[in-house]
């Protein structure tokens, strides 16, 4: 959940992770992403080379390819998340805009549906007026929570667009360039190259369950599980498909 910056002076100091609490989603995205892409190329390369006949493509056109993939995928996936985020900030906003009016011109149909929202949420018929009651008091908050449990839209926070696009960007190229950079150093011998880029993987994928970790609070086993799972996956079948066309 992203916490708005007005609210983090009265945040516990857990919870006051700054650009990781807001962007994690993006940070994670982007390098894990970022690391696939790359390894994957890697590994159809490595697979290739394990195939019967001569490997077309050398260890410097690789590493081009890789390159350009870095730079043009993280652009690419910078601007996707910019168009992500500011959709959803405009349906938000939207919807905001429509709760506000509507209960400004019908106020009673709206409480109509704040009172059958709590009475479905396990609220009694009394307590349900006195919640109501108290969003009578507070027509601000009280559109807020319309728009989060009848629409079922979250509050996007203080999230800007273009800090999320920078932070998928930057996430996908420094992570990326990991198992490319070592395999660039180890690049006269293609078994060594391969093996460093594994290493340098793996070491990506500690530390994006890392982030994922600290930015949630538990669950570091089923984030470093779940990612390495992915990154095998495709790293796995672009090795095989090397093997195949190699």
């Amino acid at each position: 959940m992203k916490i708005p910056y007005h609210s983090r002076k009265n945040t516990p100091p857990e919870f006051q992770e700054s650009l990781l609490t807001d962007y994690v989603r993006e940070i994670v995205y982007g390098a894990s992403d970022g690391v696939v892409t790359t390894f994957a190329l890697i590994a159809g390369f490595s697979g290739a080379n394990q195939g019967a006949s001569t490997v077309m493509l050398t260890a410097t056109i690789i590493i081009l390819i890789g390159v350009a993939s870095l730079l043009a995928d993280a652009v690419s996936m910078g601007l996707g998340d910019y168009l992500s985020s500011r959709s959803e900030l405009d349906v938000y906003r939207s919807l905001l805009s429509s709760e506000r009016n509507r209960l400004e011109n019908d106020q009673r149909d709206m409480e109509k549906t704040t009172h059958a929202g709590l009475v479905n949420r396990g609220f009694s018929e009394e307590d349900a007026r006195t919640v109501l009651g108290i969003f009578r008091k507070n027509h601000s908050f009280w559109v807020e929570w319309i728009v989060h449990e009848q629409n079922g839209v979250p509050d996007p926070g203080a999230s800007n667009p273009w800090m999320a696009a920078l932070a998928t960007a930057l996430s996908f190229l420094l992570f990326g360039s990991i198992p490319l950079g070592l395999f660039w150093v180890y690049q006269s011998d293609p078994n060594s190259a391969f093996l460093a880029s594994l290493i340098g993987v793996m070491g990506c994928w500690i530390v994006i369950s890392y982030l994922r970790w600290r930015a949630v609070g538990h669950g570091f086993s089923r984030a470093f599980s779940e990612t390495l799972f992915v990154g095998a996956v495709s790293a796995g079948i672009a090795f095989f498909v090397g093997i195949l066309i190699g």
